[in-house]
């Protein structure tokens, strides 16, 4: 996962049936891992891109229960997030750290996207 900058050309190379997911920055990586490889399971959660922790003990959750984590913006997700949640009809989410980390506002706009 990474770009060029991220994953030495040598290195890749050397994989067998190598494939690579990257963006601009950190979030449109995960975004494009998720497309990907969306959650078998109909679950996700979502933390916060602003503080680790969540989303740190989240991904372990999610990795046990078969579910997949999103890290949005405290103020919501971005429109490249936006435009993966639209096609994941019938998903649950849970945002990790509550009302606090994830606002309200947010929280509205992604249950609308995956009903």
């Amino acid at each position: 996962m990474g770009g060029a900058g991220v994953i030495q050309s040598a290195v890749f190379t050397a994989l067998p049936l190598p494939v690579c997911y990257g963006g601009q920055d950190r979030y449109e990586t995960a975004t494009a891992v998720l497309k990907a490889n969306p959650p078998p399971g109909g679950f996700l959660y979502l933390a916060t891109r602003e503080n680790y922790p969540d989303a740190l003990t989240g991904g372990a959750l999610a990795a046990t229960q078969g579910a997949d984590i999103v890290l949005v913006l405290p103020g919501g997700p971005s429109a490249a997030e936006l435009s993966l949640l639209q096609t994941w009809h019938g998903f649950r989410a849970l945002a990790l750290g509550g009302s606090t980390v994830v606002a309200d506002s947010a929280w509205q706009v992604i249950q609308r996207q995956t009903r």
